[in-house]
């Protein structure tokens, strides 16, 4: 026998002595709880992976996996209100590679209760068909996965973790991250607030009456967004969205960039030192203000043509609107067709750029 077949033979019995001695024998609990509506279920877990998932059946259904001498879960049913927590094991024993997962699978009806409030500090969380009058989702560095919710009020907070969420309906959605990312696609909501520190926020197929979205130094993407109303401030984070519909929208930037491709609707912008790069492709009533930062606007033809413009600048401009410009007010003004949209554009000592894109001939 070679030398290597030995080492690795040698190798190998070392790795399955390791194994029989390291690695527990797997408990697995399982706890039917013949309920059918509950005030509130609270669900609380330090390493414990956590999965919420709708079934037809008229009951609560808890399988917990563990192992031997490891995580124990409590489950308190007291006063409609339904408390699953878990303790860690008395002796903390030795960890290897060969650690085995804890988690708790939680079946339910999608109605079970009118308030869900689950958190985890390292565990994933997985929560899937419910409805209710509000969840709460929160992970310190643990994932978090939501698909197919509808309540009141959501809220999603992760600290250093993941957030992913589709097809969520609420009257309220309260989104925050500290260094984590939020990816949310397909929601429809009445109001939405998102803070974000330096993780990045991502938004996509938005339908609502009202979104706030404060940046700190992390990154925004939207992308599909109908709005009535919306508010984005920014501090050194960049915000870049794609077809966006707001009847009024105010962005203010501090160092950061702005990038709104086709956009439409009424727009306030204010920059410090963040630039401004605005594509307009449907009605639109557009200020935007910058003290250093550049400002870029490129308008499609025919709203160009039809529109009302009011432009103050000190540095370089470029344009190709049919207007001359004053050398000695450095302002251009001017109004084509009915002047139906309106732009504003005024700044300190950034330049600016403003075209109308020439139409496309198929």
């Amino acid at each position: 026998m070679s030398k290597e077949k030995t080492a690795d033979s040698i190798l190998n019995r070392i790795v399955d002595s390791a194994r029989s001695t390291f690695v527990k024998r797997e408990v697995v609990r399982k706890e039917v709880l013949g309920v059918t509506s509950l005030k509130e279920i609270h669900i609380a877990g330090s390493d414990i992976d956590v999965e919420v998932m709708k079934h037809q059946e008229a009951n609560i259904t808890i399988v917990f996996t563990s192992y031997e001498d490891g995580p124990e879960m409590l489950v308190d049913h007291t006063d409609d209100v339904l408390d699953i927590t878990f303790m860690k094991p008395s002796k903390e024993r030795f960890i290897i590679e060969f650690s085995p997962s804890v988690k708790m699978q939680l079946f339910v009806p999608a109605d079970i209760a009118e308030g869900w409030k689950i958190s985890t500090r390292s565990g994933d969380i997985t929560v899937s068909k419910l409805s209710a009058k509000a969840i709460s989702v929160h992970t310190a560095s643990g994932d978090a996965s939501l698909s197919d919710i509808k309540a009141n009020k959501i809220k999603l907070h992760c600290t250093s973790g993941d957030i992913q969420a589709n097809k969520l309906r609420a009257e309220e959605c309260h989104l925050q991250t500290s260094s984590g990312d939020i990816e949310i696609d397909k929601l429809v909501v009445g109001s939405t607030y998102a803070k974000v520190a330096s993780g990045d926020l991502t938004l996509t197929d938005i339908r609502g009456e009202y979104i706030e979205i404060a940046l700190a130094s992390g990154d925004v993407e939207l992308e599909d967004v109908i709005m009535v109303k919306g508010v984005i401030d920014v501090s050194s984070g960049d915000v870049e969205a794609i077809r966006i519909q707001v009847d009024s929208l105010t962005v203010d930037t501090k160092s950061g960039d702005v990038e709104l491709n086709e956009f439409s609707g009424g727009l306030n912008g204010k920059s410090i030192s963040g630039d401004f790069d605005l594509g307009i492709v449907d009605y639109a009533t557009v200020q935007l203000d910058s003290l250093k930062g550049d400002i870029a606007v490129e308008i499609d033809q025919e709203i160009g043509l039809n529109a009302a413009y009011d432009i103050a600048y000190t540095s370089d401009m470029e344009t190709n609107l049919p207007f001359e410009m004053d050398g000695q007010s450095r302002r251009l003004t001017g109004v084509t067709g009915d002047g139906e949209n309106s732009i504003r554009i005024k700044s300190s000592s950034g330049d600016i750029r403003i075209y109308t894109k020439a139409p496309v001939n198929v």
